[in-house]
């Protein structure tokens, strides 16, 4: 607000300065003995005045643009605000829900026993019997939340080799 203020005091003296030159040259062209150099430092003056009236016009019109600009997108995001906090707060539940579903404890116990598999490579034959007995393990330690064997060798064991690929 305050450069809103400044401009305008700006643009109030140079439109007194542009007015009395003006009134000079209308005077100085009134007079019968003013020579041709007194008007034509006059003209020159007045050209020069236009000339720094037109740059700061067009920084204020810059100036301006960039406020509306930044004032548009400001009353975008106020828009979206609630509609954006209610995607926040329905991800944070999600997220929450998933942190606390059983089968993600049972996920986690898999892939411990998966881990120490893969470093005692004699525990099981194939990836089907680790499967069975993780089914059997998971059945009794987690309250049997999963679903299958293909939920072990279909999606998890893939998922356990690219963590372990990308780490």
């Amino acid at each position: 607000m305050d450069e809103s203020n400044d401009y305008k005091a700006f643009s109030d003296a140079f439109m007194d300065r542009l007015a009395e030159r003006r009134r000079r040259v209308l005077l100085g062209m009134k007079l019968i003995d003013a020579t041709k150099a007194q008007l034509e430092w006059e003209l020159a003056g007045a050209r020069a005045l236009i000339e720094e009236y037109e740059a700061v016009l067009a920084d204020v019109i810059s100036h301006k643009m960039v406020a509306d600009k930044l004032n548009d997108q400001l009353v975008d995001i106020l828009k979206r605000a609630p509609e954006l906090i209610r995607s926040r707060d329905a991800s944070e539940r999600a997220q929450q829900r998933y942190r606390d579903d059983p089968k993600q404890e049972a996920k986690r116990f898999v892939r411990e026993c998966w881990d120490q598999w893969q470093s005692t490579a004699d525990l099981y034959k194939s990836q089907a019997a680790f499967a069975r007995d993780m089914m059997d393990k998971v059945g009794i330690n987690v309250g049997g939340s999963l679903t299958s064997i293909d939920t072990i060798t279909k999606k998890w064991i893939p998922e356990f080799r690219r963590d372990t690929h990308k780490g």
